[in-house]
């Protein structure tokens, strides 16, 4: 049997809320830069991910695609060139 709380403390109690507020929302990010996107790239390289097809739009620039060449390891390097090849040929054939 539960007893109602004396006065006091139920008039104390409605100055603290028992839910959450209401969040605010989050300001919306812009794209990421160049630096975020190749290392990105080189990350799910390393990781064994999926390249979508704007990593490979993306590192169609030759300057992105020498920095990756300068950052990751020989083997990342070459399975990119493999991807990249692969990708190019079903481009053409879609």
């Amino acid at each position: 049997m539960q007893q109602a709380l004396p006065a006091k403390i139920q008039n104390k109690l409605r100055d603290y809320p028992f839910t959450k507020p209401p969040s605010q929302p989050r300001p919306k990010r812009g794209p990421p830069d160049a630096a975020a996107r190749r290392k990105t790239i080189r990350s799910k390289l390393r990781l064994g991910m999926i390249l979508l097809d704007a990593d490979f739009e993306f590192m169609s620039d030759p300057e992105h695609a020498r920095w990756l060449k300068d950052h990751v390891e020989d083997k990342f390097w070459l399975k990119f060139e493999s991807l990249a090849e692969s990708h190019k040929g079903q481009e053409w054939s879609s």
